[in-house]
């Protein structure tokens, strides 16, 4: 189902698309990659510095303050305070001459459109980023969207990120989906939040769909990658749910009843001992 959002996030990148026509390929194409560079390092580092910056606020101010907020002051300040920096500091009044480039006027332009859309669509998808790490305004971003592009950038970012399964790092998406018949995978339930507070996981309440069955499923089977017992959280479930607080998202794991205990330890020692691969997961990708 399409929500207004999706509208205004269709119309922001077709406004972009227009700058690049405006702008020409040299300067939408240098304006994207700026903006690329400054969301991968705001994704790499916004754990890092979000932890220092959380513990050294507890250190003065009341351990009741949510973690969410260190999460968004890092990103954002990596994010948008680098790529305002790179804007208005170098950039400002940088002008590409198309025929310093060799490149006809209307193909300057048609790429223009292009890399302006697709600067338009990691700028919408950063703020939307940005959005659900604000405490009071994830709410105003829908769980499910059609056109989330913030998932879009996280998918772009990745392939920067190190550990991955099936082509996903886990750091990003948190650990896959599996199929039920894979005796090595647990169970347990997709990543929520209690948004009316009633204990229960309603349609009502903000969850991450991993499964695609476009319902919330309190059965769901993973691969539990690091062996830890419980399913990772990626930023992708915490941009999904709006919660950066670990604290208050539920993903419960439960034991499993239609395979023996002994089943799952033979499986696991085989995988560890590398007689056997882990099976093919799930792992639905946006768009």
């Amino acid at each position: 189902m399409i929500t207004l959002l999706d509208i205004v996030v269709l119309s922001l990148v077709l406004f972009y698309a227009y700058l690049g026509w405006e702008a020409g390929i040299g300067r939408a194409s240098i304006a994207a990659l700026e903006l690329l560079g400054c969301l991968v390092a705001a994704v790499l580092l916004q754990e890092a510095i979000a932890g220092f910056l959380h513990s050294s606020v507890l250190s003065f101010v009341s351990s009741e303050i949510s973690p969410a907020w260190s999460v968004c002051i890092a990103f954002a300040g990596v994010a948008w305070g680098g790529f305002a920096a790179l804007r208005y500091r170098f950039h400002k009044a940088v002008a590409v001459n198309p025929e310093e480039l060799e490149i006809d006027p209307l193909s300057d332009r048609i790429g223009g459109v292009i890399a302006g859309g697709i600067g338009g669509a990691l700028f919408v998808g950063g703020a939307l980023i940005t959005v659900s790490m604000v405490p009071f305004l994830a709410s105003f971003k829908p769980s499910r969207m059609q056109l989330d592009v913030g998932q879009l950038v996280y998918l772009v970012v990745g392939r920067f990120v190190a550990d991955d399964s099936g082509g996903l790092p886990i750091s990003v998406w948190g650990e896959p989906a599996s199929a039920k018949s894979d005796k090595g995978a647990l169970l347990g339930e997709e990543p929520w939040v209690d948004v009316d507070d009633d204990g229960e996981a309603a349609e009502s309440d903000r969850y991450r769909e991993l499964d695609a069955n476009d319902s919330f499923s309190k059965d769901l089977y993973f691969v539990d990658v690091d062996r830890d017992g419980r399913r990772r959280l990626g930023f992708v479930d915490k941009y999904v749910i709006g919660c950066w607080d670990d604290n208050y998202v539920r993903s419960a794991v439960r034991q499993r009843t239609d395979i023996k205990p002994d089943e799952r330890k033979s499986k696991n020692k085989k995988i560890k001992n590398g007689a056997e691969e882990p099976p093919p997961v799930i792992i639905p990708v946006p768009f």
